[in-house]
This record gives C-alpha cells, sequence and structure tokens, in this order.
C-alpha cells in the first residue's frame, strides 16, 4: 500500500463538522469522544452501528503516538507524544458506499481501508483513511522494532455501548495535594515531579526522526532509562490518567488540568467512573466485563478487525 496514492474517503450526505466546531476538552479524550458519537450522529454524518469507541493503553501505560497536536515539536516535527491512555473514534463505511464493479477501484479503496479515523488531538486529516491513521499516526511498520512497553493493546467499544456505559467522575484528574506557593511537604515534591518529567520527556524527544525505525528504538530506550512518561507532549497524561504538563491555575484549583464545561457522564446503570475498567488492559482486566467494555485485541488484530486493513504491509505479521 503506499500513502500517497491512497483515495479520500468522501462522506456522503451532510459535511462533517469542523474540528474546532467539536465539544473538545485536553487531556479528556474519552469524554470527546463520548460527545463526538452524539455530534456525529445528531448531524447525520455517521450511524452509530457504524462508529466505534477504540481505547488504547498498555501494561506500562506508555503508548506512542504520532501527529499529535501536543506534541512539543517544532511544525515540521513528527508529533510524537506518549500517553498513558488515548481514545479516538473510528468509523465504518456501509457496504452501500463502496460497492463497485471496477476491481481496480475496490483494490485501491480495499488497500487504503474501509475505516475513517476521527482524533481530535491528531493532525491528521480530519476526519484520515485509516491508511493514513495507522501510518503516519500509529506507525504500524515500525512499532515492533520498539521495547515492549510501547506495545500498545485495544479495546474497540460499539458506539451504542460506549455511550451506555463510559462513566466518568474524574476524580482520576483530581491532585490529592493541591499545590501553593507557600505548600511544603508533598504537594510541592509532586509539583517538581511533574515539572522535571515534562523537562525530561522534552529532552528525551530532541532531535528524533522521523521514519527510522532504529531512531524510534533508540528513543524507546532512552525514555525507559529516564523513566520519563511524557515524551513532551503539553498535555500528557500520567500513568493514573493524569496531565503530566498542567498549567499554574489548574494546580491551584485541585485539577491536574482544567475539566470539560460538560456535566460528568454517568452510565445508564448508574456507575459514575468506569474509566479504570477500560484502561486496564491485562489479561485479566481484558476478560473483565467484556460484554460492556469489549476484550482486548492486539494491533495485528485491531488494524485488521476494526481499521480494515489488509496486508501485506511493512510490519503486518
Amino acid at each position: 500500500a503506499t500513502l500517497s496514492k491512497a483515495p479520500a474517503l468522501v462522506l456522503a450526505g451532510p459535511s462533517a463538522p469542523a474540528r474546532v466546531d467539536c465539544n473538545y476538552a485536553a487531556c479528556y479524550c474519552e469524554e470527546n469522544v463520548y460527545q463526538l458519537i452524539k455530534t456525529l450522529v445528531e448531524c447525520g454524518v455517521a450511524r452509530i452501528e457504524d462508529l466505534t469507541a477504540v481505547v488504547i493503553s498498555n501494561l506500562s501505560k506508555q503508548v506512542p503516538f504520532w501527529c499529535q497536536k501536543s506534541s512539543h515539536d517544532s511544525p515540521d516535527g513528527d508529533g510524537l507524544v506518549v500517553w498513558d491512555y488515548h481514545v479516538l473514534l473510528v468509523q465504518q463505511r456501509p457496504a452501500a458506499s463502496h460497492a463497485s464493479n471496477d476491481s481496480s477501484s475496490r483494490q485501491e479503496e480495499d488497500s487504503s481501508g474501509d475505516a475513517l479515523v476521527w482524533d481530535l488531538d491528531s493532525t491528521l486529516s480530519w476526519p484520515c483513511t485509516s491508511l493514513e491513521y495507522a501510518m503516519r499516526g500509529l506507525r504500524w511498520g515500525q512499532m515492533k522494532q520498539l521495547a515492549w512497553q510501547f506495545q500498545r493493546r485495544y479495546r474497540a467499544i460499539p458506539a451504542a455501548a460506549y455511550l451506555a456505559h463510559f462513566a466518568s467522575d474524574r476524580s482520576h484528574m483530581r491532585r490529592t495535594t493541591v499545590d501553593t506557593s507557600g505548600d511544603e511537604g508533598d504537594g510541592q515534591q509532586q509539583q517538581q515531579q511533574e515539572e522535571g518529567a515534562g523537562s525530561a520527556g522534552a529532552g528525551a524527544h530532541a532531535g528524533h526522526a522521523s521514519g527510522s525505525g532504529q531512531q524510534d528504538t533508540q528513543l524507546g530506550q532512552q525514555e525507559h532509562q529516564q523513566g520519563t512518561h511524557s515524551a513532551g507532549a503539553a498535555g500528557t497524561r500520567d500513568a493514573q490518567g493524569s496531565s503530566t504538563h498542567k498549567p499554574a491555575g489548574a494546580r491551584a484549583s485541585g485539577w491536574l488540568h482544567p475539566p470539560p464545561p460538560w456535566p460528568c457522564i454517568v452510565a445508564v446503570d448508574g456507575t459514575t467512573h468506569s474509566l479504570p475498567v477500560l484502561w486496564d488492559v491485562s489479561e485479566e482486566g481484558g476478560r473483565a466485563d467484556a460484554a460492556k467494555y469489549a476484550a482486548v485485541m492486539s494491533e495485528d488484530a485491531f488494524l485488521r478487525d476494526v481499521m480494515r486493513l489488509a496486508g501485506p504491509v511493512p510490519g503486518w505479521g
């Protein structure tokens, strides 16, 4: 598959909402996707049965993504961010929209994937093809060269189930100790740790060149040795789902990052915080409540079954 030749997927019917017009709160990707599902369905851009909320994490809570707008990269950089978890939305194309008698047209469509990716934190096309996101946002051809702690795992949750069962009381974004200029002890130490992690992450990422599997491996080794969670991202969250680099106002208010303006989301069964279940991608966690939150799947399975990308491709297998 050649990315530059991949055809753009044209949405039939209503136009997609502009990225800037969507409900968005930095570092609350799980809630952004919840709101985006409702927006796309309500404006007629997507059927709810064609949408899948995708939660991505791993055992070390260090998952790399490229082309992210919160990266500290220069404008011509590769936009690398290492999140503890990330949530995005995948839209399947209805079967009728890509039926064709032209075999060459079908081959081109198959190479680009039968899905669109909606990622409010990405700098890629809005929305973009699954092939573009896989090769530029996920770098699927290079991931197996990285250390084990960066290998991603996935939960692909049907949108209707996500709307029904997702819940967040935002407790993971609360500070246990509120920092002020006069505070001493744990709060001050925590602030120093947060600022240190951000600067160390930026240093680890400095000079990283996109497109080199060898350099990606070196980046992974360097970050692992330094023990930093951030890869130079202004909005990265820590291993408990919290931002590692926050504005002073958020610190003073007791929030790791300012919360969204809409109310906290409660599941239909009254659950107030299901996020810890979603980001648990261990074998045991992956089997728990799979009916509600979907089973955990490997990257190969995700690319094949959800992104609808067919091999052979670089890094596949």
